[in-house]
Formats: C-alpha cells, sequence, structure tokens
C-alpha cells in the first residue's frame, strides 16, 4: 500500500524511514541533515560505510536503532546521488527502488516513511520521480507514506539545533550532557544515546543510591511505604531518584528541604520545570533530569522511557507500584541490564504481578522486613 500525504517527516510513528544521502559521508541538508541531528550514532554508521564503499548507488544501507528506551527504527541510507555537489540521477532512483521494493517483500504491514527521492535538493522532477515510487512500490506489503518535496527541503529546517536547546536551558541553570560525554552515565549510554539534560548546572548528579518506581496515583498505603523508605534513606544519608509525577515531585521537595539528596527524571519538559524549581524560595530545592524533549510540556510517550532511564542510573531499583505485570513486557532487555531490584508487598498486588517481579529477578519485601537489609553493599556516591 502507498499513500501521498504532506506534513511533518518525522511525526508519523514509522518503523522502518528511508533517508536521501550521497555517497561522500555527508548529510548537510533536507531530510538528511534532520536524519544526522535526531539520530548521530546512524550518522557514524552511514559516513562509515560510505569511507569503505559499502554503500553507492543500487545499494543502500541499513541502520538499525535498538535503544532500550525508544522504539527499534530501522533506517534505510538510499543513495540518490554520488556526491553531495552533484545533482541527483533517475536511474539511481530507479535502482534504489527495485533494492527498496525486494527489502519489503517481508515487511508486511510495516510502517515506511519515504522522502520525495531525489527532488529536493537533488533537483530532480517530482511527477517523473512519483511516477517511478508508484511502478516500484505499488505492490509492496508493507504501508508507505511518501511525502511531497517541499516537505524533504524544510525537514532539516524544523529542529531545534542541540546548540540552541544547551542556550535555551543554560538560561534557566540548567545543563546538558551528551551521550560522547565522559560524563555521561555508562549504564544509561549502554541503552540510549539520548541527551541528558540536568539540573542544577553546577552540580551534576548522575548515579543514585536508590531508583524509586511508585504508581502515578498512589493509594494511601503505597504513599505511607514510600515515605517510611525515604525516611530511612534520609536517616541513612542515601540518595534518592524519583519520578516526574505530582506525587513525586512533592516529596522530592519536602525531603530535600530535610537534607534528603534526591531528584526527579522528568518526562520531558525540564526546561519549564526547571524556571518553577529555580524561583522557589528555598535553599535546597531536588535536582532535575530528563531525557526527554526539553521544550515539549508532558509528553506521554516518553513516560516509559523516563522510567526506564532512572532506573539504569540507580544502583538499586525500588518497586513501590502495585502493577507490575508490564515488567513482563520488558523482561528480556532489563534482566540483560543486571538490575539488582527489589519490590514492595502490596495487598493490591495479584499474582500476576508478583510473578512478573520475581521473572526480573527482584527481591520481595515487606516494611515488617528490617529494611537495612536493603543497604548491605552500598558505597555513598560522591556529593
Amino acid at each position: 500500500m502507498i499513500k501521498f500525504v504532506s506534513g511533518d517527516f518525522f511525526e508519523f510513528d514509522a518503523d522502518i524511514m528511508v533517508n536521501t544521502v550521497n555517497c561522500v559521508g555527508v548529510m548537510g541538508a533536507g531530510v538528511a541533515l534532520a536524519f544526522k541531528k535526531r539520530f548521530p550514532q546512524m550518522f557514524n554508521d552511514y559516513a562509515e560505510k560510505c569511507r569503505s564503499g559499502a554503500i553507492r548507488p543500487g545499494l543502500p544501507s541499513v541502520w538499525t536503532q535498538q535503544d532500550m528506551i525508544s522504539k527499534d527504527i530501522e533506517i534505510v541510507n538510499f543513495p540518490t546521488k554520488d556526491h553531495w555537489k552533484k545533482p541527483s540521477e533517475y536511474h539511481y532512483i530507479n535502482d534504489g527502488l527495485i533494492w527498496l521494493s525486494n527489502y519489503l517483500k517481508d515487511k508486511s504491514g510495516k510502517v515506511v516513511t519515504l522522502p520525495a527521492l531525489g527532488c529536493g535538493h537533488g533537483g530532480l522532477d517530482w511527477e517523473k520521480v512519483r511516477t517511478m515510487i508508484e511502478d516500484r512500490l505499488q505492490n509492496s506489503p508493507a504501508h508507505i507514506y511518501i511525502f511531497e518535496p517541499h516537505d524533504s527541503v524544510k525537514a532539516g529546517r524544523n529542529i531545534t539545533p542541540s546548540t540552541d536547546y544547551e542556550r535555551l536551558i543554560s538560561s534557566v541553570g540548567a545543563g546538558v550532557i551528551h551521550s560522547i560525554s565522559d560524563e555521561y552515565p555508562e549504564n544509561l549510554r549502554t541503552y540510549t544515546n539520548k541527551d541528558l539534560y540536568y539540573y542544577p548546572k553546577n552540580k551534576k548528579k548522575f548515579k543514585y543510591d536508590f531508583s524509586i518506581v511508585c504508581s502515578t496515583k498512589p493509594e494511601e498505603s503505597e504513599i505511607n511505604a514510600v515515605r517510611e523508605f525515604i525516611s530511612l534513606c534520609l536517616l541513612k544519608k542515601y540518595s534518592v531518584l524519583l519520578g516526574g509525577t505530582a506525587f513525586e515531585k512533592k516529596l522530592a521537595f519536602e525531603f530535600s528541604a530535610k537534607g534528603l539528596i534526591c531528584g526527579c527524571m522528568l518526562p520531558s519538559g525540564i526546561y519549564q520545570s526547571v524556571k518553577k524549581v529555580s524561583s522557589a524560595k528555598r535553599s535546597e530545592k531536588p535536582n532535575l533530569l530528563s531525557i526527554g524533549d526539553p521544550l515539549v510540556g508532558f509528553d506521554k510517550k516518553e513516560f516509559m522511557p523516563s522510567v526506564f532511564a532512572r532506573i539504569y542510573i540507580s544502583k538499586k531499583v525500588v518497586f513501590f507500584a502495585s502493577k507490575l505485570d508490564w515488567l513482563q513486557k520488558y523482561k528480556t532487555k532489563l534482566t540483560g541490564a543486571s538490575l539488582d531490584s527489589y519490590y514492595y508487598i502490596s495487598e493490591n498486588s495479584s499474582s500476576k504481578d508478583e510473578a512478573a517481579a520475581l521473572e526480573l529477578g527482584a527481591k520481595r519485601f515487606g516494611l515488617d522486613i528490617p529494611l537495612n537489609s536493603l543497604f548491605f553493599g552500598i558505597e555513598h556516591e560522591e556529593k
């Protein structure tokens, strides 16, 4: 199935994204530039293949984002020209489409996004290329969405460059660490290459003793359990990383005022959150962290990534949420991370919830069990 559409190329929830490239390792304009900004590891792979001669007209290359935090996406780097200084060629488009048609034969039902091949900065006639796409891909089992030429040209302009983000969040006292930096949390780099935004800028606290995962709207029994646990962390001088729900942010403010070193991992929108926190008239405030878009408000699809992010920058993880069956969905990836995890015995948990936690390797505990056992083996992080 093919469908011609108009809009933001990157707003589609695609399984396979086609990127138009040259064969000399440069992504300097249009949709290719947008891809380079969003997927720096993909660009590195592409540049290396260009150097080795592994990518050429008629022979696209495939890079797969296998990211613990983000959705797996295949990016097809489709050469429409040999050198970026030269125009695109129709026979390059035709040869590439033959390759793509064969590649998609076993991709039934997959969502594919395709730019106007060679018709932006490449200079080809859209009507001719459109006909070529229809002829080669109309019988594909995949769901292919083809974007108009003007969408391809402007794609590279629609992304706020990371340097602009840095300047903006720096203006409110926040900072950013890139995944290539030596300061980037090592465990987090294993699962994502997203930038890590943090506040305050002069306090780089990227590893915590405990990460707490609780319900978005906890009941009274869970609230009491979480509070008792955090109180013990305060007493023992252990650091705690919470999430970005209203309940967790309230706890972070309360206990940071008492001297607890704590932080909140936000799904997105750290820019506005920093403005609110920095304006609060308190001497001690919680740290803020985020791998989501710093300018977007609450982004539902970034909620789970934020949960995983805080799990992987903490020494131990404590699950207080009564509903834990969602862990089953991520079992394969989570068990490979060697987590030291615990789950709270809740009267609202089902046998399915407990089974999911146990399969993850989590240890069971209740507040009637001496909590000191949880602290064995922890060496304090530098504050």
